[in-house]
């Protein structure tokens, strides 16, 4: 009895390294080296037009609704991320900086993927200073935005959209950039330094 056992839970073991293997060597070799936390994809993804980024209104952690606010000469940026991501963690702190450095040509948005642990992720973003608004969004709220994403980095996180100030997908995004990247975005879309 104790043998089967065994040898059942040595075949499972197996099984279990075999197919986090396969998931793992089907990620693009960008997918790997960008440091994205791979969550699992909604089956029902669905598809919207790339030529320009859907409008939302979320509400804040703040209690204030979030909306895109588009102005000329401003960029916006709607990072998805999640606590619990350590991608996620190191790149926020260049959005803090870049709120900081740029308070007229930047439209910062953070959604966190974590429906229903609000207390965490605002105890979280107090404990880490952010400044600019942060929602708390569930999967159904994403799909869209997943969809907008090439098909290969579906489920990764973070992902992160840049607009122009017409709200047109200026680029998209996944795993983490550094603040090098993320100042020249910036002055690439505004057209300035």
């Amino acid at each position: 009895m104790k043998r089967q056992f065994l040898i059942i839970f040595a075949i499972a073991t197996i099984a279990l390294s075999l197919s986090f293997w396969l998931m793992n060597s089907n990620l693009s070799n960008e997918t790997k080296e960008a440091g994205v936390a791979i969550a699992s994809p909604s089956p029902h993804s669905a598809t919207v037009s790339t030529d320009s980024f859907p409008r939302f209104e979320v509400a804040g952690m703040d209690g204030k609704p979030i909306k895109l606010n588009f102005k000329k000469g401003q960029v916006t940026i709607v990072n998805f991320w999640a606590t619990w991501c350590p991608p996620c963690r190191k790149e926020i702190p260049h959005f803090i900086e870049l709120v900081k450095k740029y308070p007229n040509k930047l439209q910062m948005i953070g959604l966190s993927v974590e429906e229903g642990k609000d207390e965490a992720v605002a105890g979280w973003v107090k404990k880490n200073g952010v400044n600019y608004p942060i929602g708390i969004v569930g999967r159904d709220f994403q799909d869209p935005y997943q969809g907008l994403l090439p098909e290969e980095d579906r489920g990764g996180i973070p992902y992160t959209f840049i607009l122009n100030d017409q709200g047109q997908i200026v680029d998209r995004l996944v795993g983490y950039r550094d603040m090098d990247f993320w100042k020249a975005s910036i002055e690439r879309v505004t057209g300035s330094k």
